[in-house]
């Protein structure tokens, strides 16, 4: 999966583009948690190989308090998960940092759709920061995700064997969750990053613009 496509224009601050209507509806779940109005248009796009492009864009006048919150749950739970602190495994800390690396994965999952080859899970980046999160969340939940350096793009590999922690570690965030103060969905100039720290936002909260597995 790619969160920006490296030869495309940046959008418009408050807006985000999905190829997948279950991303953008995901999206929609959690505007509506943050009590954020937006608009979800579609339309159909590319030349040969025709696709449905869903678009979801917040109103001008509510864009900076969206962008804040980005922001501010971007910086929390990249914290939290990038954290080396000693916790104990029984730690409420812990927890939380396991429930924000499977959150992280299913956010990218629900974007690039599962996609395994040769039995190795893979997904494509353009952000090194959001690679490591993702490499970070990966040994957190017991796998091990290898980044390769691709043109224009970072790709992780998750050996197939390890990768159905991943799978089962992106479960431990329900769709349906909505916890105040995390990880939220990002809709700004920038690729959204999932930001209000809560699990369900990061669970659900896909990457922008027309996704694409490794």
């Amino acid at each position: 999966m790619r969160t920006v496509h490296p030869r495309r224009a940046a959008l418009p601050a408050g807006m985000v583009e999905f190829n997948g209507e279950a991303a953008a509806r995901r999206m929609g779940q959690l505007m509506r948690a943050l009590h954020l109005p937006f608009a979800h248009d579609v339309a159909e796009a590319g030349l040969r190989r025709r696709y449905r492009l869903h678009r979801v864009s917040v109103p001008g006048a509510h864009r900076d308090a969206y962008a804040e919150l980005s922001a501010a749950a971007w910086r929390q739970g990249r914290a939290s998960v990038l954290s080396t602190a000693a916790v104990g495994t029984s730690a409420p800390a812990h927890a939380e940092r396991l429930r924000l690396a499977g959150a992280a994965w299913r956010a990218v999952l629900l974007s690039a759709g599962r996609h395994m080859r040769k039995h190795i899970l893979g997904v494509r980046v353009s952000e090194p920061d959001l690679a490591t999160v993702l490499v970070r969340g990966a040994h957190l939940l017991g796998a091990q995700a290898t980044l390769s350096p691709q043109a224009g793009s970072l790709l992780l590999s998750v050996p197939g064997a390890a990768a159905h922690r991943i799978l089962q570690g992106r479960a431990r965030c329900p769709p349906d969750r909505v916890v105040s103060g995390a990880w939220s969905g990002g809709v700004s100039s920038r690729p959204p990053r999932w930001p209000w720290r809560s699990c369900s936002a990061w669970a659900g909260a896909p990457s922008p613009h027309p996704s694409r597995c490794a």
